[in-house]
């Protein structure tokens, strides 16, 4: 899915906060 970085915090299309950027293996 479409997601964006907001400096550590990576965050889905809709603007929730998915988790942190070290941990988009996740995605």
């Amino acid at each position: 899915g479409d997601m964006f970085v907001d400096g550590k915090h990576v965050y889905s299309a809709k603007g929730l906060r998915v988790g942190l950027f070290k941990d988009t293996s996740e995605f």
